[in-house]
């Protein structure tokens, strides 16, 4: 008896390794093969396969990205999300930047009852990846850049000229000829141009497909409405053509180095002439001292920006985003002129916007944003 009752039991759980897997239409009943998307029967949408797992990459190892609900599988941003964690720990925090971003995007497609402690993390980690105030080498002021010290001499005629002294180095910058500092915004939008073409070669390599500025697996293209799209493109709008999102424009007085030489009278180089006479001497003898307006080092804070070497960006008054699409007043969609926005046509779904109602805006292109 008890060895039936072992056989049996060992079938049944054959039988569930077999057709554990199988996907049942909530719709028809009808038992679907893993990985299918829709019923074979009825075709329905069938939600995910339990247990499949993603390849690291934001692709489902089953193919299916979104569940049966129709929200995108979670793992998918919490992907992205690694990747970003990846290239922010390496120290490319431009490029980790765009990744969470478009982590931010994917995450709108996602199941709202999984809670918002996701979009808290990903608020955290962009916060974490900010290089505003990365430092770059500058000419220093005091050298002019040559890295040798200078050296005042008279002529017979009483003129004075500065010359490099052979073997000795710059009391500032110690021989190097540069300085550090914080750098400008051109230098910042040119580093951040650089790390817009590498992120764009990664997505295409990881085989994801551009939806305005959005990245989304390849599996998706075809699959998401016009809401989405423009929900997707509303998330990561380009920012300002100026300024590319940082809201700061760089000083025209100092050109964004935050510095202007130092107009004081008779400084040189952070150096000026200072006439010693009295006693026995008959004219008096010239030397140099540090230029007590500059303190030596040639340079004074710029009035115009207070040294900071920026100002808020003109175009886009400081807010780093191009101004909201009027005609959409920035939703990125308008109504389907085909149905006038009920989503069907002569009794049928309406083909140009799939019964969603809504088509992506013409004039911003679905990002919500004036062109």
């Amino acid at each position: 008896m008890r060895k039936t009752s072992t056989v049996v039991l060992s079938l049944l759980v054959c039988l569930g390794v077999a057709f554990g897997d199988l996907l049942i239409c909530k719709k028809c009943g009808y038992e679907n093969k893993p990985g299918d998307r829709e019923c074979i029967h009825c075709k329905a949408v069938l939600p995910a396969s339990v247990g499949a797992e993603g390849d690291g990459d934001g692709q489902d190892a089953g193919g299916a990205v979104r569940k049966g609900s129709g929200f995108l599988d979670r793992r998918v941003v919490e992907a992205e999300m690694a990747l970003g964690d990846r290239y922010r720990k390496s120290g490319k925090f431009a490029l980790a930047r765009l990744v969470y971003r478009n982590a931010a995007a994917l995450d709108m497609l996602t199941d709202p009852a999984e809670g918002n402690k996701r979009s808290t993390r990903i608020v955290e980690s962009m916060k974490k990846s900010r290089s505003l105030t990365k430092s770059f080498k500058r000419k220093c002021q005091v050298c002019n850049g040559t890295g040798k010290a200078m050296m005042l001499s008279q002529d017979f005629d009483g003129n004075t000229t500065y010359r490099e002294v052979a073997g000795r180095g710059c009391r500032s910058c110690y021989g190097t000829g540069s300085a550090m500092g914080v750098g400008t915004v051109a230098e910042r939008t040119a580093e951040l141009g650089r790390s817009v073409g590498e992120y764009v070669q990664l997505q295409k390599a990881r085989k994801f497909a551009p939806v305005g500025e959005a990245w989304i697996p390849m599996s998706l293209e075809g699959a998401l409405s016009h809401r989405e799209k423009a929900l997707l493109m509303r998330t990561v709008a380009a920012p300002c053509r100026r300024c590319m999102g940082l809201a700061r424009a760089d000083c025209g007085n100092c050109k964004g180095t935050g510095i202007v030489p130092c107009r004081a009278r008779g400084c040189v180089r952070g150096m000026v002439e200072s006439e010693i006479r009295g006693g026995l001497m008959k004219m008096g003898i010239k030397r140099r001292i540090k230029c007590r307006t500059c303190a030596g080092k040639g340079a004074v804070a710029c009035e115009t920006c207070r040294g900071q070497g920026n100002v808020i960006c003109g175009e886009c008054k400081g807010m780093g985003e191009r101004p909201p699409c009027t005609k959409c007043t920035g939703q990125g969609t308008v109504a389907c002129r085909r149905c006038k926005g009920t989503g069907s046509a002569n009794g049928e779904d309406c083909a140009e916007c799939r019964a969603g109602g809504v088509i992506l805006c013409g004039t911003c292109n679905g990002d919500g944003r004036m062109r």
